[in-house]
Formats: structure tokens, sequence, C-alpha cells
């Protein structure tokens, strides 16, 4: 093994330890609420485009991976994650160095930023207990530096598949799975934004923001919030770790 592979080798395994330890850590309760919450506050990324605000996404190691909300990684003529530009805690900016890892019917994507720094796991505290109907909430985004907070209720199904029977969407369904239905305001911008206990663990990311028809067509509709179970971030996670060790063994 020459000393340029070695060197790639070594850098590669570093950012996989970061990594495991952001899964173990995220899973294992061992982050106080406090400690959690003000990584939460620090981490959460805005992302730009062209100087305008695009979506938000959670950095979990300071190398510069990040979750967000699967579609806000997509590419196409009229949307390019290659665009974006992220403010970091130390108030740098970098750009998306490229998506790790997607998991369309869950919409998340890992993906990393451009940071030269010592790899290590980010501390959060995640919950994710089955039993969530009518639980207090908050969705948590950036716009403009500022920290938004927007209050609310899961109103169903923790494991949520497409739309909600009895219920007219505006727009067309999702099929995403492993989401849960909120009643919080959110709007497009938010994507990407991070779903809270009232304890203030992570629950999920912001995906899809959608307005439920009242019965009555007359009748204003509701805005309601899909979140992405957090666990599944964790397993995308876990997927890109078997990967790169995959990639490791080839070198």
């Amino acid at each position: 093994m020459n000393l340029i592979n070695k060197f790639l080798r070594d850098k590669k395994l570093r950012s996989i330890t970061a990594l495991e330890d952001f899964v173990r850590i995220a899973r294992s309760q061992e982050v106080s609420l406090e400690e959690s919450e003000e990584n939460i506050h620090k981490n959460l990324l805005e992302f730009r485009l062209n100087g305008d605000h695009a979506c938000n996404g959670l950095l979990i190691t300071t190398d510069g991976y990040f979750l967000t909300a699967g579609h806000c990684a997509e590419e196409s003529e009229n949307h390019s994650y290659k665009k974006y530009f992220a403010t970091l805690p130390n108030n740098k900016k970098s750009r998306i160095k490229h998506i790790c890892a997607v998991a369309k019917r869950d919409d998340l994507a890992l993906g990393k930023l451009s940071i030269n720094s010592k790899p290590e796991a980010i501390r959060y505290r995640i919950e994710e207990t089955n039993d969530l109907n009518h639980k207090p909430i908050a969705a948590l985004s950036r716009w403009d530096k500022e920290l938004v907070k927007k209050y609310g209720l899961v109103t169903s199904s923790w494991n949520l598949r497409g739309v909600h029977p009895g219920q007219i969407y505006k727009g067309e369904p999702t099929n995403y799975k492993n989401h849960f239905l909120t009643n919080l305001s959110c709007i497009g911008g938010d994507s990407g934004g991070v779903i809270v206990d009232h304890e203030r663990n992570l629950m999920g990311l912001v995906s899809i923001v959608r307005v439920i028809c009242k019965k009555d067509k007359s009748e204003k509709g509701d805005f309601y919030t899909q979140g992405a179970k957090f666990g599944k971030a964790l397993e995308l996670t876990e997927f890109y770790i078997k990967t790169l060790k995959s990639r490791l063994e080839q070198i």
C-alpha cells in the first residue's frame, strides 16, 4: 500500500469511527437532554441557494456529515443541491461535497459537506417510542441564521404510509414509509429541519408539508406535516458505514 492510499484509508477509518459513534451515542440515551438540545441548536444547518433560503439539515459529525430530507438532495434541471451553501457553527460557509446515501421511501438523505476537521461524533438523544399519538412536539428550522420553532402534536400513526384514510390532499399523495403525521404548521423551506418531543429528544426530520382539505370544499384547509422517523436516519447511516467499510477493503 503506497503512502497516498494509506492516508486515504486512515482518513476514511476516522470518519467511519465518528459515524459509528454518532449512531451508538444517539441510541444509548447517555446524552443529557440539555446537551442534546444545545447541540441541535448549534448544528442545525441552513442551506441557501443563490442567496435565498432553500432547506435545512442536521450536522452529525464535525467533519461534515449531515442528515436531511431526501427530496432536498434531489438533482434536476431546476434543482441542484450542488449549488447549496451551508453556514457552519463557526459561521464559515461550506458546499455539499456529495450525497452519500438516500432512502427514497423514507425521504431521508445522508450527505457530506466540504469540511476538513478532525472527525468526531456530535452527540444527540433520540426518541424511538412507537406510541406517540397526541404527543406534544416542536419543529426546529433555521431561516436567515435565526432558529425558528413551531409547536404542535403528533396526530396519526407512527408508521403512516401514504395518504391518511378519509382525507383529501392538495397535491400528489406521498408513499413514504415510517412517517408520522403532525399538525405542525411547517412550510416548504422547513424541510430537513428536526422534530423534537416535549423533552427535547430528537424524533424525526421535517419531510412533506401538505394541506388537508375539509370535506366541505368551501372551508379552508389545514396544514399538516409528515415527519421522517429519526431511527430510520440511523439505519441509513449504518448502511453507509457498511458501504465505506466495503470500499476500504478494496484499497
